[in-house]
């Protein structure tokens, strides 16, 4: 009897840890279901809470919003391809357009060229005209106009313009003055070339011959474009640029220098003389 009872205590002392164990293990499940059930329903309330007062879209009302997107993005890639096609085809007109510009320069320089062979050609002609002319400057005005001519056939008699006789004179006249302070030139028309060379040539006699008259001087009769150059290169002279300046058959010449080795230069059209001297 006493070891029947010893027995059961004993089998009860060794069941009793297991059953302790069981009915942890049961409270510990119950108190993480009820941990998960709490912390899955604060989750929901935040859910609920972050939703409050927005809208979601459902997905059968999201598709026009997506097929008015792909819409513009379709229409955005048209023009970008319509503005790729204009690029592309001025670029081409750019290209067509240089190249006719090139050529339209050329032509341009071609017709410069022209021009300045002309304007020579036409220069040398008037000029060839003119040999028979002289100019004389510093005749007073105190000399009349009927007089001229017999005033002038003195100074060039004098000045050993051998046997000039009136009938080789075929025009006597003044010229445009072109200052106030000083007579007009005087042009004369020879019959013949010769005697304007004579003129030309005893041109140095006139200071000592002609003693009443101190500030005559015979130069060339000058066509327009020579004599345009002529005023130029005297001013060029003025600011020292050039030193020596005259005309010989009616062609201007000038030198740079005062060495008399130099060799003058010849122009013949304004442009050399704006090559030769820019911002003239």
């Amino acid at each position: 009897m006493s070891s029947s009872t010893n027995s059961s205590t004993s089998l009860n002392s060794t069941l009793e840890p297991s059953r302790i164990n069981n009915t942890n293990v049961a409270l510990s499940n119950t108190n993480i279901d009820r941990f998960l059930n709490e912390d899955l329903s604060t989750s929901q309330c935040q859910l609920q809470d972050s939703y409050d007062g927005s809208t979601i879209v459902p997905r059968s009302q999201s598709s026009p919003v997506i097929a008015n997107n792909v819409e513009i993005i379709n229409n955005l890639s048209d023009a970008i391809n319509h503005l790729n096609n204009a690029i592309c085809t001025l670029k081409v007109e750019n290209r067509e357009l240089k190249a006719e510009i090139g050529q339209l320069r050329e032509e341009v320089w071609d017709s410069w060229d022209s021009i300045y062979y002309i304007e020579k050609d036409l220069s040398q002609f008037q000029q060839y005209n003119r040999r028979e002319n002289v100019e004389i400057m510093g005749i007073p005005d105190s000399v009349k106009d009927n007089e001229l001519e017999k005033t002038v056939v003195d100074i060039l008699r004098r000045i050993n313009v051998y046997n000039l006789d009136h009938f080789e004179i075929v025009g006597c006249h003044r010229l445009k003055k072109h200052k106030r302070d000083q007579p007009a030139n005087v042009i004369i028309r020879f019959v013949n070339r010769r005697r304007a060379y004579q003129c030309i040539e005893n041109r140095r006699l006139l200071k000592s011959e002609i003693p009443e008259f101190p500030n005559l001087y015979i130069v060339e009769n000058l066509c327009p474009k020579y004599k345009s150059i002529f005023d130029k290169c005297q001013k060029l002279r003025s600011e020292g640029k050039i030193k020596h300046l005259w005309t010989y058959n009616g062609i201007v010449h000038y030198k740079t220098l005062n060495n008399t080795n130099e060799r003058g230069k010849k122009i013949y059209h304004i442009s050399e003389l704006e090559e030769r001297f820019p911002n003239i």
